[in-house]
């Protein structure tokens, strides 16, 4: 069985465009909001639109794919996201 660590973080001073640009980001949509995700040392980080200067991000690390769990926990939260 896979095991994983996750975390879900909020952003309130910072949106989408404030993602740092060296990221490699893929475009995607979580339910209805803008989302990008992106990989970084192992990490898989899914960033969603909550407004112009926040943003919510799910993100995973583990033995198996990151990126599937990453994306499920964003599918659990987005329900709840206060969008503008």
């Amino acid at each position: 069985m896979d095991s994983y660590t996750v975390f879900i973080a909020v952003d309130e001073t910072r949106g989408l465009d404030d993602l740092p640009s060296d990221l490699d980001r893929t475009p995607l949509t979580v339910g209805s909001p803008e989302a990008v995700q992106a990989v970084t040392c192992d990490v898989c980080w899914i960033s969603m639109y909550v407004s112009e200067s926040s943003r919510v991000e799910a993100s995973a690390v583990g033995e198996g794919d990151s990126c599937r769990m990453a994306l499920r926990l964003a599918e659990l939260i987005e329900p709840a996201l206060p969008l503008e």
